[in-house]
């Protein structure tokens, strides 16, 4: 059976792209022997940024699958160093006791450590952000999430005969029929929502001053996960028809929130790479209101399942969620239209089987 590596720096975090990489190595592991490398969260060198840290949630994910989970220790990421060190690290010990016929990297896009230093075995990069190039030669394809971003990869030098866009993938649970209604007693409401993790650099204004113009007693917003500025904005705002449940990774209680909402109203305020959370809505058939921001792979994800306004013009999201809210007919044509969206393009079957004939083309 051919040998896989997938290596992550802080692989079991519940952002989109860790879960996204999760999700490839699970199911590929049906075909694959699969190593899957990862590190709980260190100090940066040069930032006092903290990288989240490993989900008990996902690493169960991971456990109750074919792949192989292999821990790897370091002291410190070193961000001052232009490919980012890990330093003290024991990874090289454990790697280099195995050969690999692929392995699996997920980067910012310039060239990155450990990648760097492996130079025989051929590399499929997942490029999910826009931070520059590498043309590593054993790089034989760069995969980025999304036309937008493939766009931007181009244009900062990446060498198009290697490029590939296939969009992040959630695994998916059979749609259970709970939601939050019945112990909120919301049953009768028309219920607008965003799930988010808790960063504050992320928030967007966007979503409740568009709310703020539409609430009546017949609808309610609810967050799940999200910076604590939502909440503070809802209280300054004077929103009543408000609440933000807390951040979790834990797929059920992702799957029932959503099952929650009428209407995905998204906001976040440098815009989306891809925009994960959009399309895990698009399964549960919720139509998707967004702003434009500096990325807009948003809109791409969205299609003509939604509506992406102007950052400025809260008048046109507020208006777009009334008429969701009030027509019945509109909101299912939006609805329909998420649901067959995502399954041509965001199931994991789809996503999945793109990254398989990738991998049968290089090992022949």
């Amino acid at each position: 059976m051919k040998k896989i590596a997938f290596i992550k720096f802080g692989g079991l975090a519940t952002g989109g792209t860790e879960v996204s990489f999760q999700n490839v190595a699970k199911n590929m592991s049906n075909k694959y022997k699969v190593d899957y490398f990862y590190c709980d969260s260190v100090p940066y060198i040069g930032s006092d940024y903290s990288h989240p840290d490993t989900s008990e949630h996902r690493k169960k994910f991971l456990l109750e699958s074919k792949v192989n989970l292999i821990k790897f220790e370091l002291d410190y990421k070193d961000v001052t160093q232009p490919t980012h060190p890990w330093i003290n690290t024991n990874f090289w010990e454990i790697f280099n006791e195995n050969n690999y016929h692929i392995v699996f990297a997920t980067t910012a896009g310039p060239p990155e450590y450990p990648f760097t230093e492996i130079k025989n075995t051929p590399i499929i990069n997942i490029v999910t952000l826009n931070a520059g190039v590498s043309n590593q030669k054993n790089i034989l394809k760069s995969i980025l999430i999304s036309s937008h971003s493939a766009q931007v990869w181009k244009m900062q030098g990446g060498d198009s005969s290697r490029l590939e866009i296939i969009p992040l993938c959630r695994e998916e649970l059979e749609l259970v029929n709970l939601d939050f209604r019945n112990e909120l007693k919301l049953d009768s409401k028309f219920i607008y929502g965003l799930h988010q993790r808790d960063d504050d650099r992320i928030f967007s204004e966007i979503p409740l001053k568009a709310y703020k113009k539409v609430e009546n007693s017949s609808n309610f917003f609810m967050i799940l996960g999200g910076s604590k500025l939502y909440s503070q904005q809802a209280n300054n705002l004077n929103i009543k028809n408000f609440l933000q449940l807390p951040h979790t990774g834990e797929n059920l209680m992702i799957e029932k929130f959503l099952s929650t909402l009428n209407v995905y109203t998204h906001g976040r305020k440098h815009g989306e790479t891809f925009g994960l959370a959009i399309a895990e809505a698009m399964k549960h058939g919720l139509p998707i209101i967004s702003h434009k921001a500096e990325s807009n792979a948003q809109k791409e994800v969205i299609g003509d399942c939604g509506k992406v306004f102007h950052k400025r013009n809260i008048f046109s999201y507020s208006k777009e969620m009334k008429k969701l809210e009030m027509n019945e007919d509109y909101y299912k044509e939006k609805s329909k239209c998420s649901l067959l969206r995502y399954d041509i393009h965001y199931s994991t079957k789809s996503v999945v089987s793109k990254y398989e004939k990738l991998v049968n083309e290089i090992i022949v």
